[in-house]
């Protein structure tokens, strides 16, 4: 997805202060990754992203890769992002790294964290081998201050006792879903884990 095809909406053009809706990439410690921040600007010397350098992105110039994230600074909830672009006709692998990933949901409809409706949509993880410790792969969902909100951990475990995401009482995850653009932060253990989101179609 190109940055140029991402565009804030619910902002009063007359009153919003250029450059305090923002985005950033994050590193696996959570810090800001150099470079990755660009401001959005409405004014007379022009609509859109900018970056550090108060420099105009133009299309092509940074690019997001399906299920990627990025970290967004608002000033109400009446803003929000919208994306233009093609619905995915097959499902999308969102590969992880050895610590945390800001990853999102990159369809636009909910996904079911388990199988609930027994028709294989679901969010799942693969990617790693027979030796694999249950529950080192885990994602949570994080508050505006970039800490974990409670009780939206969620742990991914594949032995005897079952295959899937269970909750931090070691319940097997029943009956939520992820919405459509929604962020987790995602701890793995190495680049060849994955996590895969369904089709939308």
């Amino acid at each position: 997805m190109d940055l140029t095809d991402i565009v804030p909406t619910g902002y009063n053009k007359d009153t919003y202060e250029g450059g305090t809706i923002y985005i950033q990439s994050l590193d696996y410690k959570g810090k800001m990754v150099t470079g990755s921040a660009y401001y959005w600007y409405d004014d007379e010397d022009g609509t859109g992203w900018f970056d550090g350098s108060d420099e105009e992105v133009v299309k092509g110039q940074v690019t997001f890769a399906p299920g990627e994230a990025v970290w967004i600074r608002a000033n109400s909830t009446s803003e929000k992002l919208q994306s233009s672009g093609e619905v995915a006709a097959t499902s999308i692998d969102v590969y992880l790294r050895s610590g945390n990933k800001l990853i999102c949901n990159p369809t636009p409809v909910a996904v079911n964290w388990n199988d609930d409706d027994n028709n294989g949509k679901f969010i799942s993880v693969s990617g790693y081998g027979e030796d694999y410790e249950g529950g080192s792969i885990y994602a949570q969902q994080l508050d505006y201050r970039g800490k974990m909100v409670t009780g939206s951990a969620y742990y991914w475990y594949d032995d005897e006792d079952g295959t899937g995401w269970f909750d931090g009482s070691d319940e097997f995850v029943e009956n939520v879903s992820l919405p459509a653009g929604a962020g987790i932060w995602v701890k793995a253990n190495s680049t060849s884990e994955k996590v895969n989101f369904p089709a939308a179609l």
